[in-house]
């Protein structure tokens, strides 16, 4: 395993700010010569190249650049197509313009515009959209908004920080179930 992929794969990669992309040029040539996998807890292999399915578009909600980045990171090279959405308001406007085209969505719990919740609520309340998993994927460590999001709907949450075969078993384990 290269340096640079043992990064990836801990936390701490999450945790740190990318202060220019020629980390992502270096990311890139490494990544080039990588080929990336991840075992699932039910020994099911997940292949990176193809998220385990094929065509299969996600979108990322959340504030933070480096976290949307991070998971653009862990799909590269993958058959995942990736939207990112800086807040719950361009969430729910690339959701409306696309709601049959999206598979999956992360979202983040703590968003200054509309809170995570409130997102959820909205996507759950809409016919077109409730059958969308939702992941949430949150650094909060508050219980009880975590319970409500999965009570309304969200089909499980991820802690940041996260690594890649979390991210992977996760999109894996909940497209089976759509």
């Amino acid at each position: 395993m290269n340096t640079l992929q043992h990064y990836i794969d801990t936390p701490l990669f999450i945790n740190h700010t990318i202060s220019n992309f020629n980390f992502f040029n270096k990311w890139e040539d490494e990544r080039e010569n990588t080929k990336l996998s991840a075992t699932a807890n039910t020994n099911t292999q997940i292949n990176s190249e193809n998220c385990g399915y094929v065509k299969t578009t996600i979108l990322a909600i959340d504030d933070e650049e480096i976290c949307l980045a991070s998971i653009e990171i862990i799909l590269h090279n993958t058959s995942c197509s990736l939207i990112k959405a800086p807040n719950g308001r361009k969430a729910l406007e690339i959701l409306r313009n696309n709601s049959n085209n999206i598979d999956l969505i992360f979202l983040d719990l703590m968003m200054p515009d509309l809170h995570g919740i409130e997102v959820l609520q909205i996507i759950k309340n809409d016919p077109s959209l409730a059958q969308i998993p939702v992941i949430l994927q949150t650094g909060s460590s508050n219980e009880l908004d975590i319970q409500e999001a999965l009570n309304i709907g969200a089909v499980e949450c991820i802690r940041k920080p996260y690594t890649k075969n979390t991210i992977l078993t996760s999109i894996n384990r909940n497209l089976k179930m759509k």
